[in-house]
């Protein structure tokens, strides 16, 4: 459950759990968060992500119209195999 393949999912909860601490400290003591960093730090954050979002489009769209990529291994709960869903 917590492969490598997960790792990103993994960092991604935490992350969103640990700004849900945050926002809700926020609501019941009512302290107003104000950034007050660098203003290019949002640029850079920004063009991180389209260019993160433009590379992974790039590498699967190849892969993408078929219906089983990705899927390797992978299966539903009830059902029983090796999970090559058939």
């Amino acid at each position: 459950m917590f492969g490598r393949d997960s790792l990103i999912g993994i960092l991604l909860l935490v992350l969103c759990i640990a700004v849900c601490g945050l926002l809700l400290y926020g609501i019941a003591t009512g302290t107003t968060w104000v950034y007050t960093g660098p203003a290019w730090l949002g640029w850079a954050l920004g063009i991180l992500f389209v260019g993160a979002a433009l590379w992974g489009w790039s590498r699967s769209r190849d892969r993408w119209p078929s219906p089983t990529a990705g899927r390797r291994g992978w299966r539903w709960p009830w059902q029983r195999g090796n999970g090559d869903n058939t």
